[in-house]
């Protein structure tokens, strides 16, 4: 992107993955924003586009005229929340969500929340109980959508927990592999907790804990039927993870298609599309 601070405007660019299609259109900044509050995350629909600006705690909305978006209105979801990310669902809504050990005790840990643009209301927020929020402090990935459902994975367990669009849980997946080493009792062995002890420190001993579990560490879509579990490993002598490939239906169980692929990322080595076990072309929506 690119800013004109005397026009107020922003250049932004975007390419769509699955026809390689280029395109760049004009943001038309509030007048209440500044260089220094560039958004932490964006999503366009097909009228409205969202900056969600995490620093600062706010969401500006953004409406389609012509080729370009003009500011609308700034956006409230619920006392005090702020969002990490911000992802578009369909017919101009979006889904937020924040998972983070903050030291607020009046903030929820963790919040997944749909906004619809169009009407300007909110349709559903929940806070669902993870374990081991520590691994927040660290970049996983642990949110993901497609058109029939939002999947959320758990910090420590293999355990991703499956909704539809309004929230409502419809189901989980689930692995019972004694190869997969996870936290005992699902609970972290030391304190965390932001208000009695540093985030450093924590951080510190976390390192020191994740050499010896597994833990989930991404999940994606693929398609409406195919979801990918990324888990990290305990240490090796090679930085690699595992990755899950799981067929899922709304009327069927889950069922892992591909259990445990290796992918090898050491330093030597590069990670190529041609090593996965499948097509990704095979999985596309045309």
């Amino acid at each position: 992107s690119a800013v004109d601070h005397h026009a107020g405007t922003m250049k932004l660019r975007s390419i769509d993955m699955n026809t390689g299609r280029k395109d760049s259109f004009l943001l038309s900044m509030s007048d209440s924003m500044t260089i220094h509050d560039l958004p932490f995350s964006f999503a366009v629909s097909k009228n409205y586009l969202i900056m969600n600006d995490d620093s600062y705690g706010k969401i500006y909305l953004y409406k389609r005229i012509g080729h370009s978006f003009h500011f609308a209105h700034e956006v409230s979801i619920g006392n005090k929340l702020r969002f990490r990310s911000v992802m578009t669902e369909k017919n101009d809504r979006f889904l937020f969500y924040e998972i983070y050990a903050s030291s607020d005790k009046d903030v929820p840990p963790v919040t997944l929340a749909i906004y619809d643009a169009a009407s300007n209301k909110t349709i559903s927020v929940i806070h669902p109980d993870l374990n081991c929020m520590a691994f927040s402090f660290f970049d996983i990935y642990p949110v993901a959508m497609n058109r029939n459902m939002i999947a959320l994975a758990d910090l420590c367990e293999y355990k991703v927990r499956l909704y539809d669009h309004q929230l409502r849980e419809i189901g989980s997946v689930t692995l019972e592999d004694s190869s997969w080493k996870k936290i005992r009792d699902s609970k972290i062995p030391f304190e965390t907790d932001p208000l009695k002890v540093h985030p450093k420190i924590t951080i510190m001993k976390m390192e020191e804990l994740k050499k010896t579990i597994d833990h989930l560490q991404r999940i994606d879509f693929l398609n409406d039927s195919t979801l990918l579990v990324f888990s990290a490993p305990k240490e090796r002598n090679s930085i690699s993870c595992r990755l899950d490939i799981w067929n899922i239906r709304k009327k069927d169980k889950p069922e892992c298609t591909m259990e445990n692929f290796p992918i090898d990322f050491s330093a030597d080595k590069n990670i190529n599309i041609d090593h996965l076990p499948f097509l990704i072309n095979k999985f596309r929506q045309p």
